[in-house]
């Protein structure tokens, strides 16, 4: 019993068994070659073919162990590609018009599909449970992600403390200071809206 690549198609040789013939007809694209007496899947079903050439104890080829294929992204979909948000539809008034509502969203005319950075990945979430569009779970991780770094910061900002040297500093932080600086070097982008008086100067 062999599983091989021929061409553009999996092909399976083993003798008939009832029970190995019910489950390779419903793997997808399946067929019998009455000519050549073997079964001939296309490449698209790779891992359903697999997953049965294994379970069964077949010998699979080398070349149909280490192949991999692309699969197709279903029409509307949102996945991570060079650091930004994709979002990937066809052309439909009211996607358009609600999509243009996510803060710094762009066209790429190149992917044929809108980008918005990773900053604006909440409204992008909202945009897609909106219109019922797949997301890849990645990005459900870095929404995670980006949600207890906020979560951390916001714990970080109500501190009155910090434990942390400023090299070079001419001067003495108080505590108040020091848990500012502490916040403002771990946030990298705020705004430091102390009361005039307060030292807002030596922290930055």
């Amino acid at each position: 019993m062999r599983l091989f690549l021929n061409n553009d198609h999996l092909v399976l040789d083993f003798p008939y068994d009832p029970i190995q013939v019910s489950e390779i007809k419903k793997i997808e694209g399946s067929s019998w070659d009455r000519v050549q007496q073997v079964w001939r899947v296309p490449i698209q079903s790779l891992e359903e073919t697999r997953e049965f050439a294994a379970r069964h104890h077949f010998q699979i080829d080398h070349d149909v162990l280490v192949l991999t294929i692309q699969k197709k992204r279903p029409v509307k979909c949102v996945y991570m590609a060079d650091g930004k948000l994709v979002l990937k539809f066809p052309y439909e008034r009211v996607l358009i018009k609600a999509v243009k509502q996510i803060p710094s969203i762009t066209w790429n005319p190149d992917k044929k599909a809108w980008q918005a950075p990773l900053h604006s990945i909440s409204e992008v979430l909202k945009w897609a449970e909106s219109f019922d569009v797949q997301v890849d779970n990645e990005i459900y991780s870095h929404a995670q992600n980006v949600k207890d770094k906020l979560e951390q910061l916001k714990e970080a900002s109500r501190s009155t403390d910090a434990d942390i040297v400023v090299d070079g500093l001419q001067g003495e932080l108080l505590p108040y200071q020091r848990a500012g600086v502490r916040y403002a070097s771990n946030a990298r982008r705020t705004f430091i809206a102390d009361e005039m008086g307060l030292g807002k100067t030596i922290q930055r």
